[in-house]
């Protein structure tokens, strides 16, 4: 019966990916363009970041801190650190998030995966592999079923979840506390043995 199991997986990955929507590679690189966050200073940026993520606006205005929070983010990423965000909804955590995670995987050619929690019961995932060239979304609340996620060879952003939601993850196998990037409205207390982070 082997046989009959492979087929039964190959059927429903193929079913998944139908539910999965792609991203045009002309869009992809609009955005590229537009992130070398190397070059920025304050003001503001049409990133064209809301053509696959709606709720990002339209307009990106990038103040002092803004800035001062990208310089620490990338300076903790090249010292293998995690990077949690903490406000309160409508303050910009999200918005930095996904920001990033685009950044990650456009100019860093990281392959990433950006699961947020939208509402109660509303996710959206976005998979960006630069390594492959293949872009896309789909509104689901599990990652387990990714072959990206079975290789590890990804960096997780997080977005909308709260400590415990993601301690008891039991749908995607506790995959989620393997987070790079996590913004959360409450705060994030690390656990000594668990990954490294640094406070500032």
């Amino acid at each position: 019966m082997p046989g009959q199991k492979k087929q039964r997986t190959e059927v429903a990955q193929q079913v998944e990916a139908q539910l999965a929507t792609p991203i045009e590679h002309e869009t992809i690189s609009t955005i590229a363009r537009n992130l070398n966050l190397d070059t920025w200073q304050v003001g503001g940026f049409a990133l064209g970041i809301h053509h696959i993520e709606p709720s990002f606006p339209d307009w990106f205005y990038a103040r002092k801190e803004t800035l001062d929070l990208i310089k620490l983010f990338r300076q903790n990423v090249q010292q293998t650190f995690n990077t949690v965000f903490v406000g309160s909804p409508g303050v910009g955590t999200s918005t930095l998030v996904v920001l990033l995670a685009l950044y990650m995987a456009l100019h860093q050619q990281k392959r990433v995966v950006l699961f947020r929690k939208l509402k109660a019961d509303e996710f959206s995932m976005l998979c960006l592999d630069p390594v492959h060239q293949q872009y896309w979304r789909k509104h689901t609340k599990s990652i387990a079923g990714l072959d990206l996620v079975g290789d590890r060879d990804f960096e997780l952003c997080l977005d909308g979840f709260l400590r415990e939601e993601i301690d008891h993850d039991l749908i995607n196998f506790h995959r989620l506390t393997r987070f790079r990037m996590l913004a959360t409205c409450t705060q994030y207390d690390m656990k000594n043995d668990e990954t490294r982070i640094r406070r500032k």
